[in-house]
Parts: C-alpha cells; sequence; structure tokens
C-alpha cells in the first residue's frame, strides 16, 4: 500500500508538471518557431495542439505497467482496448472526411480525444483489477 501510494504520487506529480508545462511551452511555440523555423510557422497551432497528448502518456505508465504485470496479468485485455480506440479513430476520421471538415487539427484533437478516452479505460481497469483487489482488500 506505501509503494502505491508513493508511485501513484509520482504519477500525478508528474502528470500535473506536464499539464503546467502546456501554457508554457504553447507560448515558447508562438515565439521560437516563427524565428528559428520560420517555413513551420504554419504548423505552430497544430504542434500546440499536440502539447495536450502529454498528461495522457504520462498518466499512463503506471496503471498500464501494473496491469501488464504478472501480478494482475492482463495483457490479454490491453490490445482489444487498442483496436476498440483505434476503430473509434478510424470512425471518427472517417465520419469528418465525409463531412469535409477533416483537418489536420481535427484530427490532432480526435487522437487526443482517444487517447484520454483509452487512458480513463486503462485506469478503470487498474481500480478494478489492482486497487480494489489488492489495496482496499488488504486494509
Amino acid at each position: 500500500k506505501r509503494i502505491h501510494g508513493l508511485v501513484l504520487k509520482e504519477t500525478l506529480l508528474l502528470t500535473l508538471f506536464s499539464a503546467i508545462m502546456i501554457p508554457i511551452v504553447w507560448i515558447l511555440l508562438d515565439i521560437f518557431v516563427p524565428i528559428f523555423l520560420e517555413k513551420w510557422s504554419n504548423g505552430v497551432f497544430s504542434a500546440q495542439l499536440y502539447l495536450f497528448m502529454l498528461p495522457f502518456e504520462i498518466l499512463l505508465l503506471y496503471p498500464g505497467t501494473v496491469l501488464t504485470s504478472a501480478l494482475v496479468n492482463k495483457q490479454n485485455i490491453i490490445p482489444f482496448l487498442r483496436f476498440g480506440i483505434t476503430g473509434i479513430l478510424v470512425l471518427s476520421t472517417l465520419v469528418l472526411n465525409y463531412m469535409n471538415v477533416l483537418t489536420i487539427n481535427n484530427f490532432i484533437v480526435l487522437n487526443v480525444l482517444c487517447i484520454a478516452l483509452y487512458n480513463i479505460a486503462i485506469l478503470i481497469m487498474y481500480k478494478i483489477y489492482f486497487y480494489n483487489k489488492y489495496v482496499v482488500c488488504q486494509n
């Protein structure tokens, strides 16, 4: 339980730090890309949108590792979850394309939303298969 609390605290701190970094890097991209990468100035907003992936990527590290560990042994669920989320991304992209509103920025937003859904699913599975079984039951 102590290790769980420590790792959870560190994961939350890293996630919070990455969320705090988003506005800072957002501003830095606005400033430095036009200066140093003039030809890439049109892509600044797309890069800024993609910054929202960072907290989700960090948040997933601990619960994802626990789910695939020998203790919990839920490796068989992860590929199906990935496949389902990828299916949602593909279908959403096709719908946007069909409606003639597919842009790189819309695709990035869809990608961030799908990663968020994936993270929520992993966190729910973490709570069900690890937290409820090994942390709560030990109290």
